[in-house]
């Protein structure tokens, strides 16, 4: 637990909001719609020209959610507009790597390449592409490469390049790849055609899951997508998706925590099993077709498949993040900022994920490496904590880097084995000049009672959805009093009981990896308790529910009136 909690001292939600993201409510509520995007226009009638002729069109993706919607976005709305199949082409994790390599040129002969989510960093498969005769269309988020001397800005040699975070003018540069290819759906075939809100689901999930800033034409899209896709306004493909996973109403929660790693466990766990989601979601419904019923069972099985591998992918983090402490543990690196863990025994397409959730618990920016093909050579995946820079912090130690790439909130990179403490000891010394130390601190927004419950449930959703750039705002509840269910005042839920959950007079209160501590606390009935607060829906049930993210025992402060009127009530019982 922290040793202090500070006030940010806000009144309101709209405060809350207005704070975190830099903009008044009302600029907030009301983003610009389709805001200008340098390219777009020039581009899309470069493709309607090419797909009325019928050039063969190649679609370059990548292999994890972002890339998978991003392509499965392009490939349907390519395919309604030319009226003939396009080919998709998505690079292996393992044997191939990220983006469009030089063995991808080779494969293609003649047409046309559209990169979604990567291409801005491929200069030379770009030059290699063209050079054979072939056009291309980069559609990429991702930041591009500079000159290391002049810092100028090097574009890759394409027809035509549509990325707003390398080339300036457009209006809004916040979008993921899915983001991006779902407003080139939009100018291709307009708003009002059928298949939109489809595509538009597609892209809220990926808009989520990259962790993109939820603000601006993002927000506008995880909001509407979210809407389509409880209208259950989606392809058969993904419908079948959502039954498997017993989803009824979701949220952008679901996108985060079930949609998403269901998606990504595929291009984690197999060199080519990323396409396997593209099909998936982009199945259509037709039930005259003969082979209908044989589609459905095949699909019902893909999506049995898709699950069945997010579990060993499951299994597969569980192992190494054991491992991982293990490693912390012995070399005593726990207060470590940034955390660098390397093990040769990590699985590579799930370090990620161990580096998230290595993030999460020490609460710092976490960096994982294991082994790659190259001798002497490590390949890492690191996610943040806070707000740094993931990016802009591994931009301090480029000389050690073999490479690397990313943004604010996730980053890729590869070093010499050898470089590894090196590394660790130039971020350390960064973070600590610059950063400062705030382990011992935790922040929240404003302090709130339980009979603020259900009015600040509404003003709370009124800002939603939320997640980066727009965070959920933290509260503080003094004197929550734990009511017994069953006898217990409270219970442990989930695979390995991770999950504690504690009943109030109008909220359900649960805390992640909380058990340890608070029979450490003396398993106090009554706490003061900082967290979350969101509206739960299961089946024909609603609850509020807040989730812990720290606790203190207050049974030796004070205790609330209802609690004293329990107490004497147990007494008879």
């Amino acid at each position: 637990m922290k040793k202090e909690w500070k006030s940010n001292n806000y009144n309101n939600v709209r405060q809350i909001v207005e704070a975190h993201t830099h903009m008044s409510a009302e600029e907030f509520l009301y983003p610009q719609k389709d805001p200008y995007l340098h390219g777009l226009k020039e581009a899309v009638q470069f493709v309607k020209l090419k797909l009325r002729h019928k050039v063969p069109v190649h679609i370059v993706g990548d292999y994890d959610v972002d890339g998978e919607m991003s392509t499965a976005i392009l490939e349907l709305a390519l395919e309604t507009f030319g009226g003939y199949p396009v080919h998709v082409r998505l690079p292996r994790r393992f044997s191939e790597g990220y983006g469009l390599s030089m063995k991808i040129i080779d494969e293609i002969s003649d047409g046309l390449i559209i990169t979604v989510d990567n291409g801005i960093a491929a200069l030379e498969q770009v030059k290699a592409a063209k050079a054979k005769g072939l056009s291309v269309v980069v559609i990429d988020h991702h930041l591009p490469v500079r000159n290391p001397d002049t810092e100028e800005i090097i574009l890759p040699e394409a027809d035509y390049v549509i990325d707003p975070k390398a080339i300036e003018g457009s209006m809004f540069s916040e979008y993921c790849g899915a983001g991006l290819a779902y407003r080139f759906a939009k100018a291709l075939l307009t708003e009002e055609h059928p298949i939109m809100n489809n595509l538009l689901v597609f892209a809220s999930i990926a808009t989520v899951t990259d962790m993109v800033p939820l603000i601006g034409d993002n927000r506008t899209i995880v909001k509407e997508g979210l809407k389509h896709i409880n209208q259950r306004d989606v392809t058969f493909g993904l419908q079948i998706l959502l039954d498997r996973l017993k989803l009824n109403h979701v949220t952008e929660e679901d996108y985060g925590f079930l949609i998403g790693p269901v998606m990504n466990a595929s291009g984690r766990m197999l060199d080519d099993g990323p396409i396997d989601v593209v099909n998936m979601v982009t199945s259509l419904a037709d039930p005259a077709n003969p082979e209908f019923i044989r589609k459905t069972m095949y699909l019902q099985d893909l999506a049995d498949e898709l699950v069945e591998r997010n579990e060993k992918r499951k299994e597969a983090v569980e192992k190494d993040l054991i491992e991982a402490e293990n490693i912390i543990r012995k070399k005593t690196l726990m207060n470590n900022n940034p955390l660098i863990v390397y093990s040769s025994n990590f699985w590579e397409g799930t370090i990620g994920i161990l580096a998230g959730k290595l993030a999460e618990k020490y609460q710092v920016p976490c960096l994982v490496f294991t082994k790659s093909s190259a001798k002497g050579i490590a390949k890492g995946s690191g996610r943040t904590y806070g707000n740094i820079h993931l990016k802009y912090l591994l931009d301090k130690a480029s000389d050690l880097l073999v490479g690397y790439g990313g943004h604010a909130a996730a980053a890729g990179m590869s070093i010499k084995i050898t470089n590894i403490s090196i590394l660790q000891h130039r971020l350390k010394s960064y973070l600590k000049t610059e950063a400062g130390d705030t382990e011992s601190t935790s922040f929240y927004d404003m302090e709130i009672s339980e009979n603020d419950m259900p009015s600040l449930i509404q003003e709370i959703e009124t800002y939603a959805p939320y997640g980066v750039g727009n965070p959920k705002p933290v509260f503080r509840m003094d004197n929550f009093a734990c009511s017994p269910v069953a006898g217990k005042f409270y219970k442990d839920l989930g695979e390995n009981q991770i999950c504690t959950k504690f009943t109030g007079r109008n909220l359900t209160a649960i805390g992640f990896h909380l058990a340890d501590d608070y029979k450490k606390a003396g398993e106090p009935k009554i706490m003061n308790i900082i967290g979350t607060l969101s509206k739960k829906k299961f089946q024909y049930a609603t609850t509020i529910q807040m989730e812990i993210l720290d606790f203190e025992n207050a049974e030796d402060h004070s205790k609330s009136e209802f609690y004293m009127d329990l107490e004497k009530t147990l007494l008879f019982i």
